[in-house]
């Protein structure tokens, strides 16, 4: 029995089609586009810090994230929200200030959401010289 519509046939067949190349798609992407976007968001958020003057270099979340905010960096699927970081995935990047070294560490923790596993990406600035660690920001 012929359909009712002779558009219908195709344009199931064509819906169908679409929905499976959205599925290949968003397990591939899922995989690898947004492990290569955190990564390339940490790094710049790294040569950020490391172009930053002595006088504006971040001691505190809050003073980083208003630097970040300024910053020209092409976040992709990362982004800033309210106080966070936010990885590929939508989870908060781990924001850890080391006062005696002086430098910065941020931590996605990758596509498993859990920390200290091997997907974690990690990124760290290698310290401002000549920041006094006692000095007040």
């Amino acid at each position: 029995m012929p359909y009712p519509l002779p558009f219908l046939r195709p344009l199931v067949v064509a819906g169908l089609i679409v929905f499976a190349f959205t599925l290949v798609l968003r397990f591939f992407s899922s995989r690898t586009i947004l492990e290569s976007h955190t990564a390339f968001a940490l790094s710049q958020m790294v040569e950020h810090i490391h172009q930053t003057d002595r006088a504006k270099f971040p001691r505190t979340n809050e003073q980083l994230i208003e630097l970040l905010k300024l910053a020209t960096i092409d976040w992709n699927s990362c982004r800033i929200e309210g106080d966070d970081v936010l990885d590929g995935w939508g989870r908060p990047l781990t924001l850890t200030f080391d006062s005696d070294k002086q430098r910065w560490t941020f931590r996605s923790s990758g596509k498993d959401g859990l920390a200290g596993t091997d997907d974690d990406i990690e990124q760290v600035t290698y310290g401002f010289v000549g920041v006094d660690p006692k000095e007040k920001p």
